[in-house]
């Protein structure tokens, strides 16, 4: 029921299903980008951060078109918030363990090139009934 709810949603977009989900939210990503080794760039953005806008997401997938970055991630108030962009000139094989490119995507966060001027949704989750009652419209 679940799966048809998620895919009514989507629509044709390419839907990853993980059967290592309980290993954390790191085999998702993995799982995810090694299904799209195709692609240029990805965008990570967590499912509890409605308020992200459409904006923010095209200023870092712009920073990714930049030759000398490898990731990037928008800042709201002086907080990095989500989504993280990755450029594929990473190099990481997202089909191999996730352990294997653990070094080179965290090396890569901490150097993340920082998206300067984003809208507060970029920092702003959802994990609990407050946090979600303390949303703006």
């Amino acid at each position: 029921m679940l799966v048809e709810a998620v895919q009514a949603l989507v629509g044709e977009q390419n839907i990853v299903w993980n059967a290592y989900a309980a290993l954390g939210v790191t085999q998702s990503i993995a799982r995810g980008l090694a299904a799209s080794p195709d692609a240029a760039s990805w965008i990570l953005l967590p499912g509890d951060m409605p308020n992200v806008q459409p904006n923010d997401m095209h200023a870092v997938l712009r920073v990714l078109d930049e030759p000398d970055v490898l990731a990037a991630r928008p800042v709201h108030a002086g907080k990095p918030g989500h989504p993280v962009g990755l450029s594929r000139r990473l190099g990481i094989d997202w089909s191999k363990s996730i352990a294997s490119a653990g070094p080179v995507l965290l090396r890569a966060l901490a150097h993340a090139h920082h998206v300067d001027n984003c809208s507060p949704g970029v920092i702003q989750d959802v994990d609990t009934v407050a946090d979600l009652e303390g949303l703006s419209p």
